[in-house]
């Protein structure tokens, strides 16, 4: 993985973590969701790879009889996901820049690279994409997730650019719509793959109320996701 310019470790730890577990406010509401959506896209998984963990909370989500790994740059955040979340079958492990994943090939039945890639440049993008999928299993998975910049989200990233202590202005450099992920994926040479939306309104309405939210996301049709989604999920399956 490649920090770029941006230093990761001057992140507080746990700085994302807090908020989700805030559970007030359409940032923490965020993170419930889209953990939320991805989680439920897990299937009957025994093995699972969390690229760019952060400080651990999605693994923290997930089932504690099932071998997960998180694996990210910042050395802080992963003392601090070992501290909050580590048990013998959740576990989480530093990275260096440029160095290869210490995995074998073909060892994980799911992968999940949650909001990471904007982070890379394209070039350590396909190194790392295509290093992912040598390490999943036949018929494994990676699920992919991006801010969708052919929507309404960057005028929600230069909100937060002005009024969030941590931005986002040096931190993503790689800026993706669906037509942009399936270039990527092509110099990937992936082939089975799906690219859908997901994230609309519904965070926005948790000023309203924490559950009342969630009957929104309930409610907001897929065919609506698909027009204008803030997020992009996409699916990549390795072929047998």
């Amino acid at each position: 993985m490649d920090q770029n310019k941006f230093d990761y470790n001057s992140i507080n730890p746990g700085y994302y973590d807090r908020i989700f577990h805030q559970r007030k406010g359409i940032q923490s509401k965020w993170h419930h969701l889209k953990f939320s959506h991805v989680q439920s896209l897990l299937g009957d998984y025994g093995d699972h790879l969390d690229i760019g963990c952060g400080p651990g909370t999605f693994i923290g989500l997930l089932d504690e009889n099932k071998r997960s790994i998180g694996v990210d740059v910042s050395a802080l955040q992963i003392a601090y996901a070992n501290q909050h979340y580590g048990t013998p079958v959740h576990k989480f492990v530093p990275v260096t820049d440029n160095e290869p994943l210490p995995f074998s090939e073909e060892s994980f039945d799911v992968i999940t690279i949650i909001e990471v890639i904007e982070h890379l440049s394209w070039p350590v993008i396909i190194t790392m994409l295509k290093k992912a999928y040598q390490l999943l299993k036949k018929e494994g998975r990676l699920i992919i997730t991006t801010p969708n910049y052919r929507s309404l989200w960057p005028v929600i990233e230069f909100v937060i650019n002005k009024t969030k202590p941590v931005t986002y202005e040096d931190q993503h450099i790689s800026k993706f719509n669906k037509k942009k992920l399936k270039e990527i994926f092509k110099e990937c040479c992936f082939s089975d793959y799906q690219i859908s939306k997901f994230l609309l309104t519904a965070p926005f309405t948790a000023a309203l109320g924490w559950n009342f939210a969630d009957r929104i996301a309930a409610l907001e049709p897929q065919w609506l996701k698909n027009c204008g989604g803030l997020l992009l999920m996409s699916e990549v399956r390795k072929i047998a």
